[in-house]
């Protein structure tokens, strides 16, 4: 995989990825697990998931912050 220039959180242990700026590495990808990775510098609301709409209206969203290298992140959310 090829990293670009940017702080780097593994999806499931959101721990920063070290050594991955602007290079290609080889991930380790077991069969039962995805490598999966979010760019800092974002904001994401997460819920967990519902059966229904109306059971999901019902959850409180969480804010998941990834610190850039300015410790910055910013986003959006329109809910309606």
């Amino acid at each position: 995989a090829y990293f670009p220039d940017a702080r780097w959180y593994d999806v499931y242990s959101l721990a920063e990825q070290q050594g991955v700026r602007t290079r290609s590495v080889t991930l380790a990808a077991p069969l039962d697990t995805i490598p999966l990775f979010y760019r800092g510098g974002a904001v994401l609301p997460l819920q967990p998931p519902r059966y229904s709409i109306a059971d999901s209206r019902r959850q409180p969203f969480t804010l998941l912050a990834l610190l850039d290298d300015q410790f910055a992140a910013s986003g959006l959310l329109y809910v309606d």
